[in-house]
């Protein structure tokens, strides 16, 4: 670390820290995730119960809260993952590993510095918590983008959340944290069951091997989902278990309402129009992104789209460059100096802070709605009916 100057920590990592640091050779503000080798090695971080990795799923939150967690992700896929896309030309929605070396038992990743820090700290500071729909499609269209390289060279992602986006001084995003990541030329195939649990899909719950890449594309939908709302469509893309009932007694304090499973199967069941209906949230989204989250958020991963498939969505298209909204540029300078406060320096990096976060949405959003009211609006056949216009439509008309 002789070579760079440690200004301040900017967040804590699994197994270590991230850190804002100055190059003393150019100048240059770099990010330095700092990783111990020997918790990393046993797959060990002390983040706390809400760690989303490798944990029981049907556990109780009491079985869940032993401390240090088991976790899954791999420091050397990481790695491996940001030194492959640097091999192959890089892409500018891919966060870049600038060089990584070892010291004092740590390992240490020397990352491009984004000032804006993550979508997460953007949804959680804006002014009604979700972003507006010309800023999710700025942001869709490079997630996406960077997306399709990685799968276009083997690599589905693993972990596509909010967190894991951040948006430089140009409003540009990037994908990062790749520890959780699929390497493969053959199908992408996994049977862990990895992620965060408001954007794993239905498969990773059944046991058994499943396409990593149409994963991806189940959280991506997910991910756009809580731009618009602030908030997941639900807990968790299961209807059963005894976890899943604890989790929703917590969020809205009443073990008599209508709980996850109910609200997942009203999903199975009538689609994710009716569930954004009856949170009324579904004029937050232009016909074409409710179609193109309806095509992703499909129980069966084989007639999800593709990346490839997505990208040629009339919510893209035409193929023409989407202006960066005035406040996508809003922020920071990235050459700002030491006591500039980046937004990336408050990011909450736990998942226990995001939970908490979506708990506190969540219950808002339940205060302002009768439950009777949404139960009822989920279960009733009449919500099977079409919510938006199918007439093909420019991208910016909304839904009513």
């Amino acid at each position: 670390m002789d070579q760079f100057q440690v200004v301040r920590e900017l967040a804590p990592a699994l197994f270590g820290c991230i850190l804002l640091c100055v190059n003393k050779s150019n100048g240059q503000h770099v990010a330095v995730k700092r990783m111990q080798l020997a918790a990393a090695a046993k797959h060990q971080s002390n983040e706390g119960p809400t760690v989303r990795y490798g944990v029981d799923l049907d556990a109780s939150p009491n079985d869940r809260s032993i401390d240090p967690m088991k976790v899954q992700e791999d420091v050397h896929v990481e790695k491996r993952v940001y030194r492959h896309v640097d091999k192959v030309g890089g892409h500018r929605n891919i966060l870049r590993l600038l060089t990584s070396f070892e010291e004092d038992g740590h390992e240490h990743f020397v990352l491009e510095y984004c000032v804006r820090g993550d979508l997460f700290t953007m949804v959680q500071e804006a002014p009604h918590q979700h972003l507006p729909a010309s800023q999710v499609l700025h942001y869709a269209h490079q997630i996406c983008h960077g997306l399709s390289f990685l799968h276009s060279h083997g690599i589905a992602h693993g972990d596509i959340s909010l967190e894991n986006v951040l948006v430089d001084a140009h409003g540009v995003a990037k994908l990062m944290d790749f520890g959780l990541a699929v390497e493969s030329f053959h199908g992408m195939q996994s049977s862990s069951a990895v992620g965060k649990f408001f954007y794993m899909p239905p498969e990773m719950y059944m046991g058994a091997p499943y396409d990593a890449s149409k994963a991806d594309m189940w959280s991506l939908g997910i991910l756009l989902v809580i731009l618009h709302t602030g908030m997941p469509p639900f807990a968790r893309a299961h209807s059963s278990g005894p976890f899943l009932r604890s989790v929703i007694s917590v969020l809205m304090h009443d073990d008599r309402s209508c709980s996850v499973d109910h609200v997942f199967a009203s999903f199975q069941r009538h689609g994710i129009r009716a569930l954004l209906r009856g949170w009324n949230v579904l004029p937050r989204f232009s016909m074409d992104a409710v179609d193109l989250v309806e095509k992703l958020l499909v129980m069966i991963p084989a007639t999800r789209l593709s990346v490839a498939q997505v990208l040629r969505h009339p919510y893209l298209t035409p193929p023409q460059h989407h202006p960066v909204p005035k406040h996508a540029m809003m922020g920071t300078p990235e050459h700002a100096g030491s006591s500039c406060h980046s937004k990336m320096e408050h990011k909450t990096r736990s998942s226990g802070g995001v939970h908490r976060f979506f708990q506190r949405v969540f219950r808002k959003a339940v205060g302002s709605t009768n439950q009777s009211t949404l139960c009822g609006t989920l279960h009733d056949d009449s919500s099977e009916r079409t919510l938006c216009n199918d007439t093909p439509t420019s991208n910016n008309q909304m839904c009513t």
